[in-house]
């Protein structure tokens, strides 16, 4: 199943060995997102707080984000551009619009756990899956519970 993560999904996969970790690593996806989904995550991990939270040390995380990040396929903006003006209007914050832009390009889900995403509007009109909901649809079995 093809689906576009959104980079709280990935910032979860590094704070914890967990359930999303597992369904990132999981064949049956297909993960795509926008190209600056890195840069995302990597500003919100760089903070001290989020470093502290991780528990581990520079080269165990470079480590932990090359497999991480090895099956997310990223498309760049241009690709999406010309969706972008539906996307600001559904997104509740407009650094939301990208994932909602490739999700309109390309008719694919979002998998995101961010509540601004579960807006009615957005709801309308691209699907949207939380973690425990994408397991369910795909099938993966959650063995961290």
């Amino acid at each position: 199943m093809h689906v576009i993560v959104d980079a709280n999904v990935l910032v979860a996969a590094f704070l914890k060995d967990s359930f999303t970790r597992k369904m990132l690593m999981d064949e049956r996806l297909n993960i795509i997102s926008p190209e600056h989904v890195f840069m995302e995550v990597r500003r919100v991990l760089s903070r001290p707080f989020m470093m502290k939270r991780i528990k581990i040390n520079a080269y165990n995380f470079e480590k932990l984000w090359d497999v991480i990040t090895s099956r997310i396929h990223t498309y760049p903006k241009i690709f999406y551009q010309a969706m972008m003006a539906q996307a600001l209007r559904l997104a509740d914050h407009p650094e939301d619009a990208p994932y909602i832009a490739l999700a309109l390009k390309l008719r694919y889900p979002v998998w995101t756990n961010d509540p601004g995403f579960q807006i009615h509007e957005t709801k309308k009109v691209i699907t949207i899956y939380k973690t425990r909901e994408l397991a369910s649809k795909v099938g993966i079995a959650d063995t961290y519970t």
